[in-house]
């Protein structure tokens, strides 16, 4: 009797503890793909003991990362496609935990993913992947996993409307993936006016100087050159032409040079490129009054979020997709957004904003006739922890997995993230579009992210504590991604 009573109390807390943990709006459970979905957060997994109170039915939200000798499935040695500055294990990280964890949803039948099965699901089709730099960390997940179980790539053009990008070809299965930059999925303002010089007084047109315009048809003939080989236009090329084509232009164009080559950098390579790219040119111009990346001019209308369009890019290459992922809340959190609704400025929230930018996806998808699968990733969390004296952001240098008490306080200073993943909830409910609910599973691993490996030594005074480690968490997404797709 005396060890039923103590069964009876320990059940009790247990329920007791479920109930004040779980938020106070009453779970949604939504179907998408082989899970469901819970507004609510995770209760209380523990990573030492990861089986749920039972019953338990299956949500991709609510479970715990345990040790797997499956994982990982490559190592930041034995992928040659994992970008600079996200291969912690090159940088010297010597703590593998974060390779080795698994997410295991509670009351879920999840195939486990392996490098062939991958392989197999992916056979003969075109995989695109839009959305931010965070989404850059899955298809090299993609790519690293698809690699690891025959390495034998090609390039290839992947081309629709005026859109035209390189994608890697897996040979013989025909497997091709393609990665575009998105920053918001929805059209944005062109920078057209940052490419073009101002007006020469007394001419009445735009004219650039003999220097500027051999800088520019350099760029675009290496460029050429380079793309023809088959090959991508590497960040570091993309700024030595860009310093090089500032300093040309600096006579003709004062004030936009920087802009102009920034501008030709970022279209020759992509969104970090551009980054670096305006990084490097500043310093480079040492001594003087530090460039922007575009024209008085252009700031305005580059700020313009137009959220009943989409992205043309997606216009242009959903028809030519299999699979298409999206994968873009980052650039939703910028404090100069400007959304506009029918040509005309909104005064809305950041939530109101993106809920019409998401719909306006969603509803394009779902009549677009697109016969393929489509599928939303889930937010993505940061990590920055309370910043240490002469940091001006937080940090992320830790090698486990949160504790209950610690996502608390973390979830409080990135309530936003968990805004956005009510919006995506509420959206999607009903879609056509599939969703793998990244941010529950994903908010207990800090130690996942880049932190300061991400130059050799982890010599760095800033930490990334929003990208991820390759492999690692990215590789859990996959594996959900991978089940949804099933």
């Amino acid at each position: 009797m005396a060890g039923n009573g103590r069964n009876v109390v320990t059940l009790s807390l247990s329920v007791l503890l479920f109930v004040a943990f779980v938020e106070k709006s009453p779970p949604v459970a939504l179907a998408y793909g082989r899970f469901k979905h819970r507004m609510a957060p995770i209760p209380f997994p523990n990573a030492t003991n990861p089986d749920p109170p039972k019953p338990w039915t299956c949500d991709i939200s609510s479970g715990a990362w345990s040790l797997s000798t499956n994982l990982p499935l490559y190592t930041g040695l034995t992928c040659p496609y994992i970008r600079s500055g996200h291969n912690c294990q090159r940088a010297g990280r010597s703590d593998m935990s974060y390779q080795k964890l698994r997410w295991r949803p509670w009351g879920c039948k999840v195939v486990q993913l392996t490098p062939q099965r991958l392989l197999n699901l992916f056979r003969n089709k075109t995989v695109v992947v839009f959305g931010d730099s965070v989404s850059k960390d899955l298809s090299t997940s993609i790519k690293c996993a698809l690699n690891a179980a025959n390495p034998n790539w090609t390039r290839f053009k992947l081309a629709g409307g005026t859109t035209r990008v390189w994608g890697e070809k897996m040979d013989p299965h025909n497997i091709r993936l393609a990665s575009l930059f998105s920053s918001h999925l929805n059209n944005i303002g062109l920078l057209s006016d940052a490419l073009q010089p101002p007006s020469v007084p007394g001419s009445g047109k735009r004219k650039q100087s003999a220097a500027a315009a051999a800088a520019g048809g350099a760029l675009e003939a290496e460029t050429a050159a380079e793309t023809a080989a088959g090959g991508a236009v590497s960040t570091e090329s993309a700024i030595a032409r860009a310093i090089a084509m500032s300093a040309a232009a600096d006579a003709a164009w004062p004030r936009v040079s920087t802009t102009v080559a920034v501008a030709a950098a970022a279209a020759a390579a992509d969104e970090e490129a551009a980054v670096a790219v305006a990084a490097t040119v500043g310093e480079a111009k040492a001594g003087k009054k530090k460039p922007s990346i575009v024209s008085p001019q252009a700031q305005q209308q580059a700020r313009r979020i137009y959220l009943d369009q989409i992205d043309p890019k997606i216009k242009d290459l959903l028809p030519k997709a299999d699979i298409v992922i999206f994968q873009a809340t980052n650039w939703w959190y910028a404090s100069d957004n400007q959304w506009f609704l029918g040509g005309q400025q909104q005064k809305i929230t950041r939530n109101a904003a993106y809920a019409i930018g998401l719909k306006t996806l969603k509803n394009y998808v779902e009549s677009s006739g697109f016969a393929g699968k489509a599928v939303v990733m889930g937010v993505s969390p940061s990590h920055y922890i309370v910043p240490e004296a002469g940091m001006k952001e937080g940090k992320c240098d830790v090698n486990h997995p949160m504790t209950w008490n610690q996502t608390q306080e973390v979830r409080r200073m990135d309530s936003r993230s968990f805004e956005m993943r009510k919006v995506q909830l509420q959206v999607l409910k009903g879609s056509k579009l599939r969703y793998v609910d990244v941010l529950p599973m994903s908010f207990w691993r800090p130690d996942g992210h880049l932190s300061k490996w991400t130059t050799p030594g982890g010599n760095t005074g800033k930490h990334d504590c929003l990208h991820w480690c390759e492999a690692g968490v990215t590789d859990s997404w996959l594996e959900m991604l991978y089940n949804t797709l099933l």
